[in-house]
C-alpha cells in the first residue's frame, strides 16, 4: 500500500544543453537531474504537476512511486514511466514531493568528443548541486545572489529568471563589485507567466579596487527584481577554454542563496 503523505511544492532546474569549445571535437555537456531518496519505512509517490514555458498544468500529472529507504533519480523514473523530458535547454520543474523525502537537484558535466573509443559517457568533469526551490519570492523583492563571483578567473554571469506570476513580469538585473558596489553589468527583461529565461552578462576578469576593504577586489554579487512572483539563480562560467594559471582553476560555479 502507497503510503498518503502531505506532500510540499518544490521547483528544481531542469533541461540539457551542450557547451561546445574553441575545439570543434570536444563539448562540454550540461544534464539536469536530481536525485531522490525515501528516508520513510513506506512507499511514497512524487509527482510533477508542471514545468515551465507550457500554458497548463497537464491533465494527466506524471508520478512515480519510491520504494522505503531507496534512492533514485528523476531522469531514471522518466524512463521507466515514459514521463516525457522536457526539450528546451534550461526549464524550471514543479514537484510535489512528500515529507520524508530529499530531493538532491544537480547539474552532471559531461563531454562530447570526436574518434575516442570506446564513447565517453556520464558526468566525467563532475557535477553541480543547484537550489531546490519551496518558496516562490515576492513581487518587487531584492533577491540578492551573494558571491557570484570565479575569484580571480575570467568569467560571465548567467542569470536564470523564472516568472511564476500569473501576468507578463518584468525583471531588472544588476551586478556589482561587492567591495564598493560599483556596476559591472545591469539587464531588464520581460517574461511571459510561466516561463524561464536566462540572461548572460560578460564581467570578464576583475581589476583592482577598494584596497582598504574587508572583502576581496575580485568578489561580486548579483540582485534581481521582478514584479511578479518569481524565482532566480545566478551560474558563474569561466571565459578560459584553457587553465590560465597552475594546475587546476574553477571552470564553474552556481549561487543559491
Amino acid at each position: 500500500m502507497i503510503s498518503q503523505v502531505l506532500a510540499a511544492t518544490i521547483w528544481i532546474i531542469g533541461g540539457n544543453a551542450t557547451t561546445p569549445s574553441n575545439n570543434p571535437c570536444i563539448a562540454t555537456l550540461w544534464t539536469a537531474d536530481a536525485v531522490l531518496q525515501n528516508t520513510t519505512d513506506a512507499p511514497l509517490t512524487v509527482r510533477q504537476t508542471s514545468y515551465s514555458d507550457i500554458s497548463t498544468i497537464p491533465i494527466v500529472t506524471p508520478s512515480f512511486t519510491i520504494l522505503p529507504h531507496a534512492t533514485t533519480t528523476l531522469t531514471r523514473q522518466r524512463s521507466l514511466n515514459h514521463i516525457a523530458t522536457p526539450s528546451s535547454s534550461l526549464i524550471l520543474e514543479q514537484l510535489d514531493v512528500p515529507d520524508g523525502v530529499l530531493a538532491d537537484s544537480r547539474i552532471e558535466i559531461g563531454a562530447s568528443a570526436c574518434n575516442v573509443s570506446p564513447p565517453i559517457f556520464g558526468p566525467v568533469n563532475g557535477k553541480l548541486s543547484t537550489p531546490t526551490f519551496r518558496t516562490l519570492v515576492p513581487a518587487g523583492t531584492v533577491q540578492r545572489h551573494i558571491g557570484t563571483d570565479l575569484g580571480l578567473v575570467d568569467a560571465r554571469v548567467n542569470v536564470g529568471v523564472f516568472n511564476g506570476g500569473e501576468t507578463t513580469a518584468h525583471a531588472h538585473v544588476e551586478v556589482r563589485k561587492a567591495c564598493n558596489d560599483a556596476l559591472l553589468g545591469q539587464s531588464d527583461i520581460t517574461l511571459n507567466r510561466n516561463s524561464l529565461l536566462q540572461v548572460s552578462m560578460n564581467i570578464g576578469a576583475p581589476t583592482a579596487a577598494c584596497s582598504d576593504s574587508d572583502v576581496g577586489y575580485w568578489v561580486t554579487y548579483t540582485t534581481v527584481t521582478v514584479d511578479q512572483p518569481s524565482i532566480s539563480f545566478v551560474s558563474t562560467i569561466s571565459n578560459n577554454t584553457t587553465q590560465p594559471v597552475g594546475p587546476i582553476f574553477a571552470p564553474y560555479a552556481l549561487s543559491i542563496n
